[in-house]
């Protein structure tokens, strides 16, 4: 039988993800309001845009990016929360890794659940706001 990885592996995988993993979801956040931001003022640089556009953009760019990252967020705290099975389980052996694990998956699991409240209230919003500008 193979012997678990050591603490330092999984430390750096650890590490690894959560870096990874925010800067991902940081990144994907700009890019969600810089989206938005254009669906709300109707322009892209200083080119005005239809409403048809507006909302090909919200339902097409804005809403997918904002679900995947609420997703990905979602993906990272599962990731995290599997590392200490990689060393034997939560038992008491592992009872330090486990709990920084577990603190390590808060941010994700809010983050992903924020995301998903973020895509669900601006979508309506942003819907509505369209709608109202077609009349």
């Amino acid at each position: 039988m193979e012997a678990p990885p050591d603490i330092t592996s999984l430390s750096i995988v650890l590490l690894g993800a959560f870096w990874t993993g925010t800067s991902t979801v940081f990144t994907g956040i700009k890019s969600a309001n810089e989206i938005r931001d254009q669906i709300f003022n109707g322009k892209i640089g200083q080119d005005p845009i239809a409403a048809d556009h507006r909302m090909r953009l919200l339902l097409w760019d804005w809403m997918p990016l904002k679900l995947s990252l609420s997703c990905i967020s979602a993906v990272l705290c599962v990731v995290i929360l599997l590392l200490p099975k990689f060393r034997g389980g939560y038992v008491h052996a592992n009872a330090d890794f486990a709990r920084v694990c577990l603190i390590a998956a808060i941010m994700p699991f809010v983050g992903a659940v924020f995301q998903f409240i973020s895509f669900v209230s601006e979508g309506r919003y942003l819907r509505k706001s369209i709608k109202v500008l077609k009349g």
